[in-house]
């Protein structure tokens, strides 16, 4: 053990942590892309719902 606490793999911190080297490791997450589309929205998509037969069924067997 010396003056620096021990220097154990357990109790060494990464560089990112260190406050020494605070501005050398600064790592921004690069900004997320929207990379799905909104899907388009039926006119009238209550009675769309109510109307369409995969939907009907659907809700049947959901309950």
């Amino acid at each position: 053990m010396n003056d620096f606490g021990s220097m154990g793999p357990g109790n060494m911190m990464p560089p990112s942590f260190n406050p020494m080297c605070q501005g050398l490791f600064e790592h921004q997450m690069p900004k997320p892309r929207l990379a799905f589309k909104m899907p388009r929205v039926v006119p009238d998509q209550k009675n769309k719902f109510q109307t369409d037969d995969l939907f009907k069924r659907l809700s049947r067997e959901s309950d």
